[in-house]
C-alpha cells in the first residue's frame, strides 16, 4: 500500500466527494456535478473565511457527503456535512491532484478539481481561524481570571511587556484602517503623532505568524526580561517570511535569552561552572515540560482552554471545589474511575469537564475531548472508509476521553453502538462525560433499551456522578443584566 501510495495510486476505501472509481477500480475519475460543489465548497471559504459559516451555507443548500452503493448494492452515505467533515475536506490533498501517506504528500494519479493556489489560500485562512479562536480563548480567559480576583477583593497590577503594547497597537492601527476610521498609515502616524518610519517599525510585528503574536500578547512580563524579548530582537523574525522559520527562530531566541539571563545571574552570583551547567540543564527540563504540556493541550482539541481555578462554585453549590481539587490529582485515572456530570444546559458541565482535561494534560496524559455527536460522526465516517479499526485504535489509546453532550441529540442505533464500543474497550481507562437526562431518560437518545442498559453498566461502574443543578447561569447572567438596563432606563 506504501509503494502505491508514493506512485500517487488510490488504494481503495470510499471515494470522497467529486471522485468516482473508475470501473477498472484503482483510480480515481472526476464526477462533474460534485466537482463543481467542491469548487463551490472552496468558493464560500474565501468568501466567509469562516468554518460555521459555510457549513451553515451548506446545510441551507442541502448538500450531503458522498453517496456510493456497497458490494450489495445497497445505496451508503449522503449524510449531512458536520464541521469536522467539512474541515477534512477542506484540507484534503486529493483535490488539488495529490495523495497523502504518513504525513508524505506525493503527486497523484487523479485529476485535480481545485487549483493549488486556492488550496493553499484556504488551508493559510483555516490556520488563522484557528488561531483567531485560541486567542479569543486566551483573552477571555484572562478576562474571567481578572474578574475572579476582582470579586475575591484582590489588587492586582501585573506590568505588560513593551513588546506586547506595540504588537496591541499594530493590531489596533490595523483595524482603524480596515474599519476606514483612517486611510493608511500615513495618516495613523500623523494622528498618533509619531513618525511613519515608526509605524512601519511598529507594524512589521505583524508578518510574524500567528500563533507568536498570540504568545507575545499573553507574555507575561517576567518571561518577557528572561526570555529577553524585545522590539529589536524580533526584527530578524519579522523580516522572515515563512512562518516555519519564524516559529524555529522565536525557539531559538527564547532558549538564548534564558542562557544569557541563566549566565549574568551566575556571573552575580559568582557560581561555578558546574553551578552554571546545573541551572542551564534545569531550566532546559522546565522548558521542555511546558513545551509537552502545551503540546497535550493543543492535541486534546478542547473547545475552549477553561480550568478549574476559573470555575466560579457558588453558581453551583452541588459541585464543591474540595471534589474537584481531588479528581484533579487525577486518581480517577489511574483506577479507571468514569466521571458523570449530569444537569440541565448552562449549569457548567462543559466547563468543569474542560477543567479535568487540562489538569489531566497538565500530567503530561495524552486527552481527547469530542461531543458524542461528533464522535459518533467520525467512526460512521471511518467505517465508510474502511477505516474504522485504525480509528478506534487511535481513540483506545488515550489516557483519558472527555464525551459533551450525551443525550442532546438522539442517536441512531449504529451510532449508539459506537458509542457503547468506544466506552467498553476503555474498561482499564478513564473517560469524563457530561448529559442533561437522568438516567431513567436515556432511552429517548438510545432507543434500544437492552444496550442503552449495557452502557449505563459501564459508565456507572465505580463512577464519580455529580450534578450541576437544573438552573442556568447564562440565563440568570442574561437576567440580571436585562434587569440592570430595566434599572438604569
Amino acid at each position: 500500500m506504501a509503494a502505491a501510495r508514493r506512485k500517487g495510486k488510490w488504494v481503495g476505501g470510499t471515494p470522497v466527494l467529486g471522485y468516482d472509481v473508475a470501473a477498472t477500480g484503482r483510480k480515481l475519475v472526476v464526477n462533474s456535478e460534485e466537482a463543481r460543489r467542491v469548487q463551490a465548497i472552496f468558493d464560500l471559504y474565501l468568501q466567509h473565511r469562516s468554518v460555521a459559516s459555510v457549513l451553515a451555507e451548506v446545510q441551507t443548500r442541502n448538500w450531503t457527503t458522498n453517496r456510493w452503493l456497497t458490494r450489495d448494492g445497497k445505496d451508503s452515505g449522503g449524510t449531512p456535512f458536520g464541521k469536522p467533515t467539512l474541515e477534512r475536506l477542506l484540507k484534503n490533498v486529493l483535490y488539488v491532484g495529490k495523495v497523502s501517506h504518513q504525513n508524505t504528500v506525493y503527486a497523484g494519479e487523479q485529476a485535480p478539481i481545485v487549483e493549488e493556489g486556492i488550496w493553499k489560500l484556504v488551508n493559510e485562512s483555516l490556520a488563522q481561524e484557528r488561531t483567531r479562536a485560541s486567542v479569543a480563548a486566551a483573552a477571555s480567559a484572562t478576562a474571567r481570571r481578572r474578574a475572579a480576583a476582582g470579586r475575591a477583593g484582590v489588587e492586582r497590577s501585573e506590568p505588560v511587556p513593551r513588546v506586547a503594547r506595540l504588537l496591541a497597537l499594530a493590531l489596533k492601527f490595523e483595524k482603524l484602517i480596515e474599519l476606514g476610521v483612517v486611510s493608511n498609515y500615513s495618516a495613523v502616524a500623523q494622528v498618533s503623532r509619531v513618525s511613519r518610519s515608526r509605524v512601519t517599525q511598529m507594524t512589521s510585528l505583524l508578518n510574524l505568524s500567528p500563533d507568536i503574536q498570540e504568545e507575545i500578547l499573553f507574555l507575561p512580563a517576567a518571561e518577557a526580561r528572561k526570555f529577553r524579548v524585545s522590539e529589536p530582537s524580533l526584527r530578524k523574525l519579522t523580516a522572515t517570511l515563512l512562518w516555519n522559520q519564524q516559529r524555529e527562530q522565536w525557539r531559538t531566541l527564547r532558549s538564548l535569552g534564558a542562557r544569557k539571563a541563566l549566565a549574568e545571574q551566575a556571573i552575580r552570583e559568582k557560581k561555578s561552572h558546574i553551578g552554571y551547567l546545573e541551572a542551564l540543564l534545569l531550566a532546559e527540563i522546565e522548558e521542555r515540560e511546558r513545551n509537552t504540556i502545551e503540546r497535550r493541550i493543543k492535541e486534546a482539541h478542547l473547545p475552549r482552554v477553561k480550568t478549574l481555578e476559573e470555575f466560579d462554585y457558588t453558581q453551583s453549590p452541588n459541585v464543591t471545589a474540595a471534589k474537584m481539587r481531588d479528581l484533579a490529582e487525577g486518581g480517577y485515572i489511574e483506577r479507571a474511575e468514569p466521571v458523570l456530570f449530569i444537569g440541565e444546559c448552562g449549569t457548567g458541565k462543559t466547563h468543569l469537564l474542560t477543567g479535568l482535561c487540562v489538569a489531566a494534560c497538565r500530567q503530561k496524559r495524552r486527552v481527547r475531548f469530542t461531543t458524542a455527536a461528533g464522535l459518533v460522526n467520525e467512526l460512521v465516517e471511518a467505517k465508510h472508509q474502511l477505516q474504522l479499526r485504525r480509528v478506534m485504535a487511535r481513540w483506545s489509546r488515550y489516557d483519558l476521553i472527555a464525551i459533551d453532550e450525551v443525550g442532546y441529540v438522539p442517536l441512531a442505533e449504529v451510532g449508539a453502538e459506537f458509542l457503547f464500543q468506544v466506552v467498553a474497550e476503555r474498561a482499564e481507562k478513564a473517560v469524563v462525560l457530561t448529559t442533561n437526562l437522568p438516567f431513567s431518560e436515556w432511552t429517548q437518545v438510545i432507543p434500544n433499551a437492552r444496550l442503552c442498559k449495557a452502557l449505563l453498566d459501564r459508565i456507572t461502574d465505580r463512577a464519580h456522578i455529580l450534578e450541576t443543578g437544573t438552573e442556568s447561569y447564562r440565563f440568570r447572567r442574561t437576567a440580571e443584566k436585562l434587569k440592570k438596563g430595566a434599572k438604569a432606563n
